[in-house]
């Protein structure tokens, strides 16, 4: 009967996360059709100004898009590949987060090659898959803390807080102590989802010239919408479910709502601040995100190896 249920989770967790890649690309196709971004998006650039790239911008540029996106790239897939067999319920998470991540930076990466960046599909899979990796690495992070380090889901296991509580829900009627931090921690973030949908757009764009290429920067109107708007509502969505169902006691249920709402939160705050810090830099917009992208899966790597001896124990199973 556990198989069962844990199987019906997961189709109807696909079948959400197919149907929320519909709404942005309709958001993004409807702006495009409307906005000054379409002239972007049909290769029509000969009107915009030029910026000369100085010779550390053009440096930059090279450094991030061939030479930090490949290494990720490499490292992301070996990690999949490490974590394959990786049953306990963290790692699977990071797994997830790992592939999402793979597949939305080739995404990128194809959009870049094939079609020079006016792909709306391959942008909207690269930023999908961002966004789901935020939210499966938040997942791997929640549940490995809870489940080998603080234990406030196990009835059976002494929580970890028990020194800071005093007393404990598992074993008097009393309040939990953490369950309360998280009703904060939820209230503040859905308050922050209104930084993001109050933020301004910056629709600049300009031609540069890197190493005898031209290249085009541009950071559309489509794709900021879908940063500042689909992300803090479906934040505002999942932060809301999952406070629903902390009242309620379901703790698992909530750890992935939580996620799924800090997912969408993270990338879009994350875009958010590049956006605004670089609007008239896009180079830097770029090398500051894959300079990120390259630490974290660098993170990864050493949390991975730093606690590999009980993280791949099979003894130390953990579901």
């Amino acid at each position: 009967m556990k198989s069962n249920r844990v199987n019906i989770t997961g189709v109807i967790l696909g079948v959400v996360i197919l149907a929320g890649m519909l709404i942005p690309l309709v958001l993004m196709q409807s702006v495009v059709d409307s906005d000054g971004a379409a002239m972007i998006l049909d290769r029509q650039t000969e009107a915009l100004p030029f910026h000369e790239a100085t010779d550390t911008e053009q440096f930059l540029a090279v450094l991030s898009g061939y030479v930090f996106k490949t290494t990720y790239s490499v490292l992301a897939f070996l990690l999949v590949i490490v974590l394959w067999r990786s049953r306990a319920g963290d790692l699977t998470a990071l797994r997830w987060a790992m592939l999402f991540f793979f597949v939305g930076e080739n995404c990128c990466t194809v959009n870049y090659l094939v079609f020079a960046e006016t792909s709306l599909l391959f942008e909207m899979l690269h930023s999908y898959g961002m966004l789901l990796c935020f939210a499966f690495t938040t997942y791997a992070i929640v549940e490995g803390v809870d489940n080998r380090i603080v234990h406030i889901s196990d009835p059976e296991e002494r929580c970890g807080a028990m020194q800071l509580c005093g007393r404990c829900i598992k074993h008097a009627e009393v309040p939990c102590g953490l369950r309360r931090v998280f009703y904060l921690v939820i209230l503040a973030m859905m308050v922050v989802c209104g930084m993001l949908l109050t933020a301004d757009v910056h629709t600049n764009a300009y031609n540069a010239e890197i190493y005898g290429m031209d290249f085009t920067y541009c950071n559309p109107m489509a794709y900021q919408l879908y940063e500042l708007v689909f992300c803090p509502i479906a934040a505002l969505v999942m932060l809301a479910v999952s406070f629903v169902m902390l009242l309620g006691g379901k703790m698992k249920a909530a750890k992935m709502a939580l996620a799924g709402g800090f997912g969408a939160l993270g990338f879009g705050a994350l875009r958010m601040i590049l956006a605004g810090a670089y609007s008239q830099r896009m180079v830097y917009f770029i090398f500051w995100e894959e300079t990120s992208e390259l630490l974290f899966i660098l993170g990864v790597c050493c949390v991975l190896w730093i606690f590999r001896r009980r993280l791949f124990d099979k003894s130390t199973h953990v579901n």
